[in-house]
């Protein structure tokens, strides 16, 4: 990835888990607001709509998570993570880790093609 990072990407314990949490936030409310099915469903798609309700309810579980668990950690120790940063592929997600940036979906940027 070749997205400017600030020169001090050393965080703490608890500055990363919160971080991470507030993106399992924001990732949780763009399952969410995904188009669901209308009407009757047949089973794929009711299974389908079960899964994406889990997702959402999971994302959203795993951030409450890491929220209330961050006050537990190291607050003083500051890691360097440039490391672990430069193998994020999405910019704005890495930005986001490293404080430059407020937790918001990504909608558009880096596309991967399977």
């Amino acid at each position: 990835m070749n997205a400017p990072f600030p020169s001090d990407t050393a965080l703490t314990s608890a500055q990363l888990l919160a971080r991470v949490a507030t993106e399992l936030a924001a990732l949780a409310q763009l399952v969410r607001d995904l188009p669901s099915p209308g009407g009757s469903l047949d089973a794929a798609a009711l299974a389908k709509a079960q899964d994406q309700d889990l997702a959402e309810q999971t994302l959203r579980e795993l951030s409450a998570f890491l929220h209330a668990s961050a006050p537990h950690f190291d607050a003083e120790t500051r890691r360097d993570l440039s490391g672990p940063l430069s193998e994020v592929r999405l910019a704005k997600l890495a930005q986001s880790l490293t404080g430059c940036l407020a937790a918001t979906p990504e909608t558009s940027g880096d596309i991967d093609f399977f």
